[in-house]
C-alpha cells in the first residue's frame, strides 16, 4: 500500500517508517499524546505547518490512511535475505556458523542491554557485510576488514524499513540462534569448564541470546503478533488531494 497527499501544487508520499524513525516515532509517543502532525510530516516530509491548514475533515481522512498503512507495514514479515540491498548499496548475509567470537560476544551485548530495541542496526552490521565485488561464479566478495566499518555500517543501516529488520530478527532469534546453540550443545558434550572455558563461555552467551523476554524480543513480537491481519493489496496506491 502506498499513500501520496496533494495539498496546493505540492505532492507528498508516506515513506515506509524505518528503525532511524522507529526510535524518533518511539520518543514522541512518550511525549506526545496526540503526534498526528509530527508523525505524518516525518513519514512525508510535509512541513507541520502546512498539515495544520487541512480542516478537520481533511485531516480525519489523512489519519485514517495513514494509520491503515502503518498497521501493515508493521503486520508484514519479511525473510531475512542472502543479499541485502539499501539505498545504492549491496551487503552479504554472513554465514552465522562461522561468526567469530568477539561479534558473538558483540551480539549478546547488544541483545541484553537495556535499550536493544535501539539498537538493531547494529545487529543489522554483525551479519551483514558490505559487498564490494563479485566472483566469476556470481558470489559475493565482502569488505576485507568488516569490523574497522561496523560502526558506519550500522549507521547506514539505519535506513532498513521497520518491516524488513523484523523479518531480519525473526531469522536471527529463531532459527540461527537455534542452529548455533545446537552446535554448541554438540561441542561442549565431554567438556569440562576447566578444559575449555572459552567454549562453555560462548555456550552460556547462547542460552541467553535464545532467551526471550528482552526489549528486543519484544520488538520482534510486535511484528508477530500483529502478522495475523489479513493482508492488503501491497501495490495499491491511496491518493488524497485537497
Amino acid at each position: 500500500m502506498k499513500i501520496q497527499f496533494q495539498i496546493g501544487q505540492e505532492t507528498y508520499t508516506i515513506n515506509r517508517p524505518t528503525l532511524r524513525d522507529y526510535a524518533i516515532i518511539q520518543n514522541e509517543l512518550a511525549l506526545n499524546p496526540s503526534p498526528g502532525f509530527f508523525l505524518l510530516s516525518l513519514l512525508s516530509g510535509c512541513p507541520e505547518e502546512i498539515l495544520r491548514q487541512l480542516t478537520q475533515d481533511q485531516f480525519n481522512t489523512l489519519w485514517t490512511e495513514f494509520q491503515k498503512f502503518y498497521t501493515e507495514e508493521n503486520s508484514q514479515q519479511s525473510i531475512a535475505p542472502p543479499i541485502l540491498k539499501l539505498n545504492g548499496k549491496t551487503f552479504s548475509l554472513q554465514n552465522l556458523q562461522e561468526l567469530r567470537i568477539g561479534e558473538f560476544a558483540d551480539l549478546d551485548i547488544i541483545v541484553n542491554s537495556e535499550n536493544s530495541e535501539s539498537r538493531i542496526h547494529e545487529i543489522l552490521a554483525i551479519l551483514y557485510h558490505e559487498v564490494i565485488a563479485w566472483t566469476d561464479s556470481g558470489d559475493p566478495l565482502t569488505e576485507v576488514d568488516p569490523f574497522r566499518s561496523r560502526n558506519q555500517r550500522a549507521e547506514f543501516l539505519l535506513d532498513t524499513p521497520i518491516y524488513f529488520a523484523r523479518g531480519i530478527l525473526n531469522f536471527f532469534l529463531d532459527s540461527a540462534l537455534q542452529s548455533i546453540g545446537h552446535t554448541l550443545d554438540s561441542l561442549i558434550q565431554g567438556e569440562t569448564e576447566e578444559s575449555n572455558p572459552l567454549l562453555f563461555e560462548l555456550h552460556e552467551i547462547g542460552k541467553q541470546l535464545r532467551e526471550p523476554g528482552s526489549k528486543l524480543y519484544s520488538f520482534w513480537q510486535e511484528g508477530i503478533s500483529s502478522s495475523s491481519t489479513e493482508p492488503q493489496n501491497l501495490n495499491s496506491t491511496v491518493l488524497l488531494t485537497f
